[in-house]
């Protein structure tokens, strides 16, 4: 136990997600296809993919973050929850969804250094469908000690300024 308080302080970070496509997924829409889109959430936070109109193998290679505490990580049944949802001009239909366990992502990616972990997940709740999403953990500074709404944006924030200066110092260099 005393071990695991002197990580806590370690234990922040970001959790980058890349959704790759949906494969395979039910018809909803005359014409045999459907309109997904995806909803993945984190606890409280939450990200919305961009539709892809009329397919059911949909390619979007669309990118979120969520902030990863360390009660995320020292709490069982922690999970990365994806739904798919077919848009219609009126409403929503349920195209499936899948749970990736937390812990698993995050261990998996620290053990390949800071690398992508790559997951094809059934969806549940329908005849078929899957999807493909890549998942990386970044531990983050320990000055991220606070864990409040407010001191994720200030980090979010901080963080996101960060990464344009470098990819502003990229394109003046290159």
């Amino acid at each position: 136990a005393e071990q695991v308080e002197l990580l806590k302080p370690h234990l922040n970070g970001l959790l980058y997600i890349t959704l790759v496509k949906g494969e395979g997924l039910v018809a909803k829409d005359v014409g045999n296809t459907s309109d997904p889109y995806f909803k993945i959430k984190l606890k409280s936070q939450s990200w919305r993919s961009p539709v892809v109109y009329q397919t059911l193998n949909p390619v979007y290679d669309a990118s979120t973050e969520f902030i990863v505490s360390p009660a995320d990580l020292l709490s069982p049944g922690v999970v990365i929850k994806c739904e798919c949802w077919d848009k219609d001009i009126v409403g929503k239909e349920f195209m499936g969804e899948c749970d990736v366990e937390l812990r698993d992502v995050v261990k998996r990616s620290l053990q390949a250094v800071g690398g992508w972990v790559y997951r094809r997940v059934e969806l549940r709740g329908v005849e078929h469908g899957s999807v493909h999403v890549k998942f990386r953990f970044q531990p983050a500074d320990v000055g991220m000690r606070e864990n409040t709404p407010e001191a994720r944006e200030r980090y979010l924030a901080r963080h996101k300024s960060r990464m344009r200066r470098k990819v502003e110092r990229r394109s003046v260099d290159g």
